[in-house]
């Protein structure tokens, strides 16, 4: 490709005197000081002579900077560390710089077609720099070429968002064609969003670092390719996703953005061949000029948009269809109102941190600009133009910018590593099979995608994650699957709704069949249902001459694999139950003893609302009891609202391998299932819908699951460790349904059953069946947590629950 040649810069300042102007940075502003100038690329086909387009777009410029003035000046301080925009007619470098350059060889066609994209770099300036260098800069430049004309822009992005960028082009071309004055002035007073003052230390990077790289990932080569989608694409992709109705009736049905989100979302996921128990994440940044209180208008001036994180593993994406990831979309959302705003801000405000991209998520798909954005209206009186673009800034791994189509339809233009491009382009679900036009936008090895470190559990047991975020799955169940019984059947000893939950004690005599949740491998061989069986059972069993159900031990019915393990004692000096690498917690454990009454209530509570299926069951003891541990101890540990937080169980197998294991299987036949929900989405919904994500991770772990998860381990074993319950867990063992209670040795019936010290950790909950009836809930949780969660009168529901231990 021919070398652009720079002819000429100049510095561009308002037609009008302004005097000196201060605006402060707010809130919203802030985090975006550590990304990168955000470039654009318009590319118009003219036969304007160069030098009267050039003295055309300069007057406008000039004209329409008087109302844009915070665009020529540059970022500064104020006394007490404040960022601001200052800009005083007189000051040095005060202006637009604006650049002409000449490349002979660069034709119009070069540059929309696929080859010859990698001069782009060249073409659009401020590559690799930060908007915290606009300290030191003027804070928008512009560069245009002879052949037809290419304007290569680049905007501080602490200063404005895409919608005042946008805004800033049209009322530009505006007066351009001849308009005396922009028909939309830009709101200038960003302190009416928000006017808290925040001192930020930050400083321009060493000029040796280089951009756009995380020192501490090995570098990925990306690709970059534009998805020309036509709107006969886009009406399939939305018509599919709104192919079922909403369950609950009401909701609006899915719109282009969530539909298309989740068709790229699920795409791109299968092309990085992830597990399906890794987790993805899906970022967007959100206006909010009409979401905060009061609303801000359109024209406000500035950054006023927060970034929305939905998180899913990858196999609940996309082993479900588009409209659970769709919903999962628009949940998130419909909740980012002004309530949830302030919050964002209030905690950023009490800890500041710049936002940089990598902070966007694992595995994510980040969408900037917005297809609602009128680009191709900029019409500078040379014609609109021929294709818009996004320079080589802010790109990583799963970045995606969104663009309105020149005839319709929307470019998606996606930056990925070379091995999933290479897989997505060859999709042709992707594709729908509408012939999607595929441009390489800069098809070149890049550094620029940092190691994405937004979530801190990447689960490295081969366990498959089942069930996330903001919206449940399909909630039925068959009536042989259910989870745990409500507190009449532990009153009555029936084996009922809890029969999903380890424990649930079916012996010849009763007729339910059974599903079970387990504590877990606990050391010898046995689960917990083997233990309880071993140790006892119906209460004159100890006067028998021979047990009632002798135990079924031929474990290789289950699972023939023979696999080898080089496993050796640990160091004798090694603490037992710690993570070397962690700082040691002060753990409290407790035992609540949740009375019928209290049990009851909890279960009323979750189920008072109908579920929105109308046939599915209601949420048992163990989903509503669950539920209500998980949300109060994620309280008491006062986790961010962006915080991940995962409920651990273990589900009995014996009824769902295939074929089926009678329940006096001895051994372990158990498996472990995740749960995971951002704090704040978890907090935040009522209580039946962390109990809908329970619920349907225990429906989803059927046969084939469990298969694929022992296929999985046993091609690279490693034996679990407590820690990877999960990050902020909340890990049930043990089960209200094992007859704890009826181990009558011939001298009674035990006063109390406690689990011991081994195998505890921030988090680790055991339930018992209460020896008066109820539940009684032994929890381990660091000692700060641990007094809030005994002080939290929600949580005991005022029902005088009784509370024992240290």
């Amino acid at each position: 490709m021919a070398a652009v040649k720079i002819a000429s810069k100049a510095l561009v300042k308002p037609a009008k005197k302004i005097g000196r102007t201060e605006c402060q940075l707010v809130t919203f502003d802030l985090p975006y000081l550590a990304f990168y100038y955000n470039q654009k690329l318009l590319i118009y086909q003219s036969d304007a002579v160069f030098a009267d387009a050039a003295a055309k777009l300069k007057d406008g410029l000039a004209a329409v900077l008087d109302d844009f003035y915070q665009l020529a000046g540059r970022l500064g301080k104020d006394d007490e560390g404040v960022f601001r925009v200052e800009y005083d007619d007189d000051m040095d470098g005060a202006g637009v710089e604006f650049s002409e350059a000449a490349a002979d060889g660069i034709s119009v066609a070069d540059l929309i077609a696929d080859d010859g994209t990698s001069s782009f770099k060249d073409l659009i300036p401020y590559t690799g720099v930060l908007n915290v260098e606009g300290l030191h800069r003027p804070l928008l430049a512009l560069t245009k070429l002879r052949d037809g004309l290419a304007m290569g822009l680049a905007f501080n992005h602490a200063i404005l968002d895409g919608t005042s960028t946008w805004h800033f082009m049209g009322s530009w071309a505006e007066i351009c064609n001849g308009s005396s004055s922009i028909s939309v002035p830009p709101f200038l007073e960003r302190t009416k969003a928000r006017n808290t003052r925040v001192k930020l230390d930050l400083s321009p990077p060493d000029p040796l670092t280089k951009p756009n790289t995380d020192s501490g990932a090995p570098a990925k080569i990306l690709r970059e390719k534009v998805f020309k989608f036509p709107e006969s694409a886009i009406a399939k992709i939305k018509s599919t996703v709104n192919s079922t109705p909403q369950s609950d009736g009401g909701s609006k049905p899915f719109s282009t953005f969530q539909s298309l989100g989740v068709h790229i979302w699920r795409h791109v996921s299968r092309a990085r061949d992830l597990k399906p128990e890794d987790y993805t994440v899906f970022t967007i940044f959100v206006d909010c000029r009409k979401r905060v209180d009061p609303a801000m208008p359109d024209s406000y001036f500035g950054n006023l948009i927060q970034a929305i994180f939905t998180v899913l593993p990858a196999g609940m994406l996309s082993g479900n269809p588009p409209e659970f990831g769709a919903a999962m979309i628009q949940g998130a959302i419909e909740k980012h109102d002004a309530k949830a705003i302030d919050g964002r801000n209030e905690e950023w405000e009490a800890a500041p941190k710049v936002f940089q991209y990598k902070d966007a998520g694992v595995n994510c798909v980040a969408v900037g600009s917005s297809p609602r954005f009128r680009v191709y209206d900029v019409d500078f009186g040379f014609g609109k133009p021929e294709s818009v673009r996004s320079g080589s800034n802010n790109r990583f791994d799963g970045m995606v910018f969104l663009y309105r189509g020149k005839e319709g339809g929307i470019d998606v233009e996606i930056s990925l590593e070379s091995g999933a491009m290479e897989k997505l382009e060859k999709d042709g679900e992707f594709l729908i099979e509408e012939g999607i036009a595929v441009n390489d936008l800069l098809n070149k090895p890049s550094t620029s995608a940092p190691t994405l470190g937004f979530l801190h559990f990447p689960p490295s047991s081969p366990i498959r994650i089942s069930q996330d975020l903001m919206d449940s799955p399909e909630r039925g169940r068959s009536d042989s699957k259910r989870d745990v019984g409500d507190s009449s059947d532990i009153k009555s000893d029936r084996a009922g709704d809890d029969e999903d939950m380890e424990g649930s004690d079916k012996r010849k005599h009763r007729s339910s069949k059974s599903r079970k949740l387990s504590n877990g491998d606990e050391g010898d061989g046995l689960d917990g249902s083997g233990r309880r069986r071993s140790g006892g059972g119906d209460r004159s069993e100890s006067r028998k001459s021979s047990i009632s159900i002798p135990p079924f031990l031929e474990r290789t019915k289950a699972r023939n694999t023979r696999v080898k393990l080089d496993l050796s004692p640990p160091d004798p000096l090694t603490k037992p139950n710690t993570d070397s690498g962690a700082p040691a917690k002060i753990l409290r454990e407790k035992v609540f003893k949740f009375p019928e009454s209290a049990i009851a209530k909890i279960k009323s509570t979750v189920n008072s609302t109908p579920q929105s299926d109308g046939g599915s069951k209601p949420f048992s003891t163990f989903q509503s009891l669950g539920v209500h541990i998980w949300r109060h101890v994620s309280r008491a540990r006062d986790l961010k609202p962006e915080d991940y937080t995962v409920f651990t169980i273990f589900v009995d197998c014996r009824k769902r391998v295939d074929p089926a294991m009678p329940d006096s299987y001895f051994g372990n036949l158990i498996q472990a299932i995740f749960t995971v929900l951002p704090a704040g989405m978890l907090s935040g919904n009522p209580p039946e819908f962390g109990a809908a994500m329970i619920q349907g991770a225990i429906e989803k772990h059927d046969a084939k699951a469990i298969d694929g998860r022992n296929e999985e381990w046993e091609a690279a074993p490693k034996v679990f460790q407590y820690k990877d319950a999960g990050v902020n867990c909340v890990a049930v063992g043990s089960s209200p349904r094992f007859r704890v209670y009826d181990v009558d040795f011939g001298f009674g019936k035990p006063e109390s059953v406690r689990s011991g010290s081994n195998n505890r950790f921030d988090g680790m909950v055991f339930l018992y069946r209460g020896k008066e009836g109820g539940i009684d809930v032994e929890i381990s949780l660091e000692s700060g947590a641990m007094e809030k969660l005994e002080k939290d009168g929600e949580f005991l529901l005022q029902e005088g629950i009784a509370v024992n231990g240290n």
